[in-house]
């Protein structure tokens, strides 16, 4: 299997640096997946593929791979230097439309797609990547599942469903810790942690606790490193900084901690609910409070600010359960914009904050 995956990166990472043609690049890669014991004279692998749904609707993939005559598995080939924007979105049609809850794209890397049971208004979710290096050992997992000898649709759902529990459970962890160590939480958080380890060791808790008394614990997460500080009495409504869990943001980063806070307390929420904590006013369909990260660099080819509009940067992306990316509005068109969305926010939190 590890020559198996040599060739196939021999063959296919010359195309990350040259401005090939995707017919090339696909060609090339139908030799790769020949290795594997896929073949066009047997059907077994379809390039592509006629899809016909409804009376005159049609969808052509790229390649379809067959066993027992049955279409399991759709392929979306982009050519890896050129950036595709829409490619979560094109191999969840090609799934959905062959009734198959697992894809696969080859581009600038090789990505498997798992479409989660009742995910019908979200994309399907990248759960395995691989990249083009002998290095990588995630291409030898990825040519032992798709070796067509052995190859099994379910041992591959069972691989795909093991990854997709596995990515939330690190992000769950992620979250858990962020708000564990969050300024509202840690020094309770870490003390308790301490005296239940001291009582262990055979201390009195009214000891320990009188102790503990002269200790402060400070932690900070990386991704709260920008220090905030009190607002100035002497600027505008618009320009203050706003108290949120013992730190003041401005306008703009009050909305995102709020949102991430929210996110962290409802690990499993989805795009549509996250909505649903918006003013219906605020979350208009141009420049949301919140957005989907694909939409909004969608919208960057019409509009050059557009990505500036929103935190962009890899620390400020929100991250939901199901792999969507989310990011928050940065400008606030008014003070009055933004009492709408505080005053939203307070049915859901204490904000101790006087205006």
């Amino acid at each position: 299997m590890k020559d198996t995956w040599k060739e196939i990166v021999s063959d296919l990472s010359c195309f990350l640096t040259n401005n090939s043609k995707e017919s090339e690049y696909q060609r090339e890669i139908e030799s790769c997946l020949k290795q594997l014991g896929w073949k066009k004279s047997n059907n077994t692998m379809i390039p592509q593929y006629n899809l016909h749904f409804g009376s005159v609707n049609s969808l052509r993939i790229d390649i379809v791979l067959c066993k027992n005559e049955i279409p399991i598995l759709p392929i979306e080939i982009k050519r890896p230097n050129v950036g595709c924007k829409t490619k979560d979105k094109q191999i969840t049609s090609y799934m959905r439309q062959l009734k198959s809850n697992i894809g696969l794209y080859i581009g600038e890397n090789i990505q498997i797609y798992y479409d989660v049971s009742n995910n019908y208004n979200e994309n399907a979710i990248s759960v395995f990547k691989v990249e083009f290096s002998e290095e990588d050992k995630n291409g030898l997992v990825f040519c032992d599942l798709l070796k067509y000898e052995y190859f099994n649709k379910e041992r591959l759902e069972q691989f795909c469903k093991e990854c997709y529990e596995k990515r939330i459970a690190t992000k769950n962890l992620e979250q858990r810790l962020t708000d564990f160590f969050s300024p509202v939480n840690q020094q309770e958080n870490i003390k308790t942690l301490i005296k239940n380890k001291f009582i262990e060791e055979g201390f009195k808790e009214e000891d320990i606790e009188n102790e503990l008394k002269d200790i402060e614990i400070n932690i900070s997460l990386k991704e709260e490193s920008k220090q905030t500080e009190q607002p100035s009495k002497n600027r505008s409504k618009s320009r203050d900084k706003h108290l949120f869990k013992g730190k003041y943001y401005f306008m703009c980063r009050f909305a995102l901690e709020v949102i991430r806070d929210i996110v962290r307390k409802n690990p499993k929420i989805t795009f549509s609910e996250l909505e649903k904590f918006i003013p219906e006013e605020l979350q208009n369909r141009t420049n949301g409070v919140v957005e989907r990260l694909e939409d909004v660099k969608a919208r960057k080819f019409g509009s050059k600010d557009t990505g500036k509009r929103y935190f962009m940067e890899d620390d400020e992306i929100i991250h939901l359960f199901d792999g969507t990316q989310v990011v928050v509005y940065t400008q606030w068109v008014s003070y009055g914009n933004f009492k709408t969305f505080k005053n939203a926010i307070e049915r859901y939190y204490s904000i101790d904050e006087k205006d």
